[in-house]
């Protein structure tokens, strides 16, 4: 895709991987339609929020796909390199 190609030039190559790429993706779609000159066309911030709430659940889940090791001691209280995961 070319697009993503030109994402990947203005981000932080520390960013880009494969595994948020479809993330990052999907925060930059959310990003055009809040820039959109149709005021109609942009989201409320109360979709805004939903949004990324969503997005923040998949990442959250992909997480958990990719290191299940780490999720399991976090979920026992075994690693205290998880709490920031935890909400408050």
């Amino acid at each position: 895709m070319e697009d993503a190609g030109r994402l990947a030039d203005l981000l932080d190559h520390h960013m880009w991987n494969e595994e948020r790429k479809d993330l990052i993706h999907e925060v930059c779609k959310l990003a055009k339609r809040c820039l959109s000159i149709v005021g109609k066309e942009r989201p409320t911030m109360r979709e805004v929020v939903i949004e990324l709430d969503r997005l923040t659940g998949l990442q959250n889940q992909s997480e958990v796909m990719s290191n299940p090791e780490q999720t399991e001691s976090c979920i026992t209280g075994n690693n205290t390199e998880c709490s920031h995961h935890r909400k408050h």
